[in-house]
């Protein structure tokens, strides 16, 4: 009896549940579907005669195929292809807003993706995303891949906003897509090795925000100018590369990260966006190994007035690297926020002779030390920082993942500073 009111009230709750979502607007359909897995939404269309083209109102469409780094068979993918062949016919609306599709395809289904920017193209998107970078990287290589921009130009005259990953950009193709999308806002472009030059000025692409050049190893020089609205920038590239910034007058945000480079002139560039530059965040695994090498990176150095987050990851054998530290920082009067992750090598360190040269940094509440090993310059980079700057509030230390040994000494060597902290009111974090 029970078994059987169970069931009663379980197909009561059904019945309750459709008349209930019978009664929804199709506004609130729509914000429902768009919250699921795109092949769920599109399967509402079997449910109800009202549910049979609702997803089609949904202004984006998210093909994503799972998880990259599973290789898929010929047979999967063929369903994939067939599954988005059926969404992009069934899709009648005149525009869209965005489009965002991510698989392991191989170079052989070329014609396919053509087939999806063509008709991104004519649903004049917004915002597209072609995701296929884990699983073929290895074809590049091989000078293959998905050169999807070489053999036509694509006009994507309503475009706002792009995203390629695993997707083959060289320079001609780039600076084509510019002239021909001159609404995009964002740009990034990850893990593209032929694109051996980055230049972007102010006539190409008089709207561009943000652009994030990340992984792409084969980048030798980047020029960005007469870019008045530009917020922020981004390039991360495992060899050299030389800059030229020139008329940024609104850059808040620089991320650059490479294994080599000229820091000398990347801060001569930095001039161009003195004045508006906020955050700074910037790699240097290979400084000059010359003192005057170091002087000369110094020199260059532009007053920051009204940055208030860096974070610096240095490397190399730097003489009397408290006093380089203390002189970058310098450069920067309004800090709030600084991280650091050092590895530097050399033990020669003058604290009286840096703490003399640093300024007190009365807007410096947070510092982050990052990958802590316990070397005695270790435990006297975070002693300077703590007796030097007056205003800090908290100091987290995040030791370098080791055996649980090592661990263990790197953690009780951080903690040792509590000692530093306690008296001056600083909360020390360790983790």
């Amino acid at each position: 009896m029970d078994c059987k009111r169970s069931s009663l009230s379980n197909l009561q709750l059904q019945k309750d549940g459709i008349d209930y979502i019978s009664q929804m607007s199709d506004d609130i359909l729509v914000v429902i579907l768009s919250l699921t897995p795109f092949k769920d939404a599109v399967a509402t269309s079997i449910l109800a005669r009202r549910w049979r083209y609702t997803w089609q109102k949904l202004r984006q469409l998210n093909l994503d195929g799972g998880d990259l780094r599973i290789l898929k068979s010929e047979s999967e993918r063929e369903k994939f292809i067939n599954q988005v062949n059926s969404v992009i016919r069934s899709y009648n609306k005149p525009t869209l807003g965005g489009f965002r599709i991510r698989y392991a395809f191989k170079p052989n289904h070329q014609h396919f993706i053509y087939d999806c920017i063509e008709f991104a193209v004519n649903k004049k998107v917004e915002f597209l995303e072609l995701d296929f970078m884990n699983q073929f990287s290895f074809l590049f290589s091989r000078g293959e891949g998905y050169d999807v921009f070489k053999s036509r130009v694509v006009v994507l005259p309503y475009l706002k906003k792009l995203i390629l990953k695993g997707v083959l950009v060289r320079e001609e193709a780039f600076e084509a897509f510019l002239m021909n999308s001159p609404l995009v806002e964002t740009i990034s472009i990850c893990d593209s090795p032929y694109l051996y030059s980055v230049h972007v000025n102010g006539r190409q692409s008089p709207n561009l925000k943000h652009l994030k050049i990340m992984d792409n190893f084969s980048v030798r020089s980047v020029n960005l100018s007469d870019l008045n609205n530009l917020v922020s920038f981004t390039c991360r590239n495992s060899d050299r590369a030389d800059f030229c910034l020139a008329h940024l007058p609104n850059l808040k945000e620089i991320n650059l990260q490479f294994g080599r480079f000229d820091i000398h002139n990347v801060f001569i560039q930095m001039s161009s966006c003195a004045l508006s530059l906020q955050s700074l965040s910037i790699t240097v695994l290979q400084p000059e190994p010359e003192e005057e090498g170091y002087s000369k990176i110094l020199d260059s150095v532009p007053m920051l007035p009204n940055l208030k987050n860096l974070k610096l990851t240095i490397g190399g054998g730097i003489d009397d690297q408290l006093v380089f530290l203390a002189s970058i920082m310098n450069a920067c009067p309004n800090l709030e926020t600084f991280s650091i992750m050092s590895g530097w090598t050399s033990p020669k360190i003058s604290m009286k002779k840096a703490r003399d040269a640093a300024n007190p940094h009365k807007h410096l509440k947070i510092v982050e030390i990052v990958d802590y090993v316990g070397r005695k310059r270790d435990f006297e980079l975070a002693e300077y920082i703590i007796r030097t700057f007056v205003a800090l509030k908290k100091v987290k230390i995040t030791v370098v993942r080791s055996s649980p040994n090592y661990q263990e000494a790197f953690r009780s060597s951080a903690e040792g500073l509590v000692k530093l902290t306690e008296p001056k009111g600083v909360e020390l974090i360790v983790l």
